[in-house]
């Protein structure tokens, strides 16, 4: 489920955008049309903390009788988004997983008209890539329904996105902070409550780091992150005037941003960071299963022989997040810590890993021979040739299936690799049906 609660206080500059979207959900209010309203930014400029500030308001809550949000990101599948539609809701929580997934096509888009019937909601589809317009016409006529008044909010990176999916005269454009917002912002994080005022000429060179980030909150935020408690000048004028500032980039200074602070990682931290982009985009982990991960493939290194392995797991993560690599803490009981990775973040940790990660969807056509973690995401979903594909994979220490599907495909899957892959150090069934008699695994 998509972490849809953000604090106020967390977000810095955008109340005057805030009312600005209010605004619009307001107008275009009793068309006969459901009204499509994009909000277009660069990566890493808070579209979706903006929109998180929008979808719990109390006054967008009362005009709405029915509130949905969900994450799309890269892959457009319409039946996938619709099961995500509908367990949104409070109505589709009852719907039990596995049983959507047997489910027709019309019998998904009958239960979610049926759970919209002639409600006014409001959904939210956040970080959309989607720009094939036939995909997008396909969804919104089963969208488009429920009562006058009912809005969709779109956010994208893609100006070519927001002109295929709004049906306003103009999508929403998010600009960057201004310098005095981002100035706020940086002082926040980088020095303790009321320290900043003890370190003038600290102040001085962050204000001239924070030029560089071309008012994207994103990259404020990682480096101020980065210099949080260190209080040696050099140290941040060596930041300020890194060679890393002229690297090629997209538009914001996120990837310099990102870039600096990996550098400065310790290098068992550096294999650990990348290894956390072998899971998809928007996915919510909990820090166990990270450390679980980390430690099997030995990447945890002890000083001490009394110290637990799970102990060091901990603290490379609270490393981590201390960094801003991950974001949309939660605490699941008393143990348990969720998260996310921001998709720039989980962009540039993939780059990092070589080809060393693959995720086999049914469209892949090709597997690198470098691979060595494969993850099935739908694993009721997969290339027809997926035996010829795993051929020559002498490398793969991973399998991670997270489909709660079981059928032939993903069970044929889990034995192919079984069978083939000699030198597997983990397999991840977790949240999955499929099974293993204990002998395959040589206990």
């Amino acid at each position: 489920m998509t972490h849809t609660f953000v604090q106020v206080s967390e977000v810095i500059g955008r109340d005057k955008d805030k009312e600005n979207i209010i605004r619009l959900l307001q107008d275009y209010g009793d068309r006969g049309q459901v009204s499509i309203i994009p909000i277009v930014g660069v990566g890493g400029s808070g579209k979706t903390a903006l929109t998180k500030l929008v979808y719990n308001d109390g006054g967008v809550k009362n005009n709405f009788q029915l509130m949905m949000w969900v994450c799309v990101s890269k892959e457009f599948d319409i039946r996938n988004l619709i099961k995500k539609i509908i367990k949104s809701t409070d109505d589709g929580m009852g719907y039990d997983v596995e049983k959507l997934n047997k489910m027709e096509m019309e019998q998904l888009q009958g239960i979610l008209r049926e759970i919209i019937g002639d409600k006014k909601y409001l959904l939210i589809l956040d970080d959309v890539w989607n720009d094939n317009s036939m995909k997008w016409n396909h969804l919104k006529e089963i969208l488009f329904t429920g009562a006058n008044g009912s809005k969709i909010l779109v956010t994208t990176c893609s100006k070519e996105v927001a002109s295929i999916m709004g049906n306003i005269p103009a999508p929403y454009e998010l600009s960057g902070l201004s310098h005095d917002e981002c100035v706020t912002l940086f002082t926040r994080c980088a020095f303790k409550e009321r320290q900043v005022k003890r370190y003038p000429n600290l102040l001085k060179i962050g204000v001239e780091i924070v030029e560089k980030c071309n008012g994207v909150p994103l990259a404020v935020k990682i480096l101020a992150s980065l210099l949080f408690t260190k209080t040696d000048e050099n140290y941040w004028k060596s930041i300020r005037d890194s060679e890393l500032w002229r690297m090629k980039q997209n538009e914001n200074g996120v990837l310099p941003a990102l870039r600096l602070s990996y550098e400065q990682l310790p290098t068992f931290l550096k294999k650990c960071f990348a290894y956390c982009s072998f899971y998809p985009k928007d996915y919510q982990f909990n820090h166990f299963e990270l450390i679980y991960f980390w430690m099997a493939h030995g990447l945890l290194e002890s000083t001490n022989e009394n110290e637990d392995l799970e102990d060091i797991g901990l603290h490379y993560f609270q490393e981590l997040a201390s960094r801003s690599f991950f974001q949309d803490f939660e605490e699941m009981g008393s143990l348990i810590i969720l998260c996310k990775m921001h998709d720039l973040v989980h962009d540039f940790a993939l780059s990092l890993t070589q080809n060393e990660f693959s995720a086999i969807t049914s469209s892949t056509t090709r597997i690198s021979k470098s691979v060595r973690h494969l993850l099935f995401p739908n694993s009721a979903s997969l290339p027809p040739d997926l035996s010829t594909l795993l051929q020559g994979l002498d490398h793969v220490r991973t399998a991670l299936f997270k489909n709660e599907e079981k059928s032939l495909s993903s069970q044929s899957a889990l034995d192919l690799c079984l069978s083939r892959f000699q030198y597997l150090r983990m397999l991840d069934l977790n949240g999955s049906t499929l099974e293993i008699p204990l002998e395959r695994l040589g206990v």
